[in-house]
């Protein structure tokens, strides 16, 4: 169940091509097929990083069952920011990564949360 939101300053030519190849990317990193990838991606916004409006993003990794340890984490982080810096022409010094398993209680899915439908199969 990731889910990935990609924020940026920069015009993304194409967005499925864009959304495909990320998704694809993190079911590579993430223990969860491409199938299960749930990726938004916010082009062209108003964005100051480092008080600088040069080239940008902001990603928000989201993924039940965690990243793994620290080295994993790691990993992840040098794909999606080579990815970016490859896709949109953006330096992996202009952006964060931030990591988040909100827990299995704390999201909704199909009218219960994801614990529950864990539980019940």
């Amino acid at each position: 169940m990731p889910s990935i939101e990609v924020k940026t300053n920069v015009k993304v030519q194409n967005h499925k091509e864009f959304l495909k190849e990320i998704s694809t990317l993190a079911a590579t990193l993430l223990p969860h097929p491409v199938e299960g990838m749930d990726v938004a991606l916010q082009d062209g916004l108003s964005l100051l990083f480092a008080n600088s409006d040069a080239p940008a993003y902001i990603v928000h990794i989201n993924c039940l069952g965690g990243f793994g340890d620290n080295m994993k984490n790691r990993e992840i982080s040098k794909a999606f920011a080579n990815f970016l810096t490859e896709k949109i022409g953006v330096p992996s010094n202009r952006g964060y990564l931030f990591f988040n398993d909100p827990g299995y209680a704390h999201v909704g899915l199909a009218g219960t949360t994801a614990e529950e439908v864990l539980l019940n199969k």
